[in-house]
């Protein structure tokens, strides 16, 4: 039986175990669509950042190849102690983070061409630059 005994399935207005009714009509415990059927509820693990050590070697094998094979992916995998699944998803992740940061870095670059500046990048409008104070000699006439 599942976690919440026989609370499977509960229709149109009917109340759950736990007392609260189903105003929805979809007659589901959450938002899974298989808990309504098989009755079971899926729990989220909780979210562990990775180890410095993880980290290091993920980063440098994408700097040698952004994408990696499934035998590479199953290396890795095996010697920093994660799942296939989450090398993938690490993968993805930092292909998605480079792809930014490449765009904001060109961005930044065409502003810098136009003359206009943006507030991330530091400068600011030419009326605010510090100005060096001039002295008789350095003014011509």
């Amino acid at each position: 039986m599942g976690r919440f005994g026989s609370c499977k399935y509960i229709g149109l207005g009917q109340h759950s175990v736990h007392g609260h009714r189903d105003t929805t009509g979809i007659g589901a415990l959450g938002s899974n669509p298989l808990e309504s059927w098989t009755g079971n509820v899926t729990v989220r693990k909780k979210r562990k950042p990775y180890s410095k050590f993880q980290t290091l070697e993920l980063e440098k094998e994408f700097l040698y190849n952004a994408y990696v094979s499934k035998q590479k992916r199953w290396e890795l995998a095996r010697n920093l102690n994660l799942t296939e699944r989450q090398v993938k998803i690490w993968f993805q992740n930092r292909r998605m983070k480079n792809k930014k940061n490449s765009q904001r870095q060109a961005a930044q670059e065409a502003a810098g061409n136009t003359g206009a500046t943006t507030p991330s990048s530091g400068g600011g409008t030419p009326a605010h630059q510090p100005t060096t104070p001039q002295t008789p000699n350095s003014i011509k006439a």
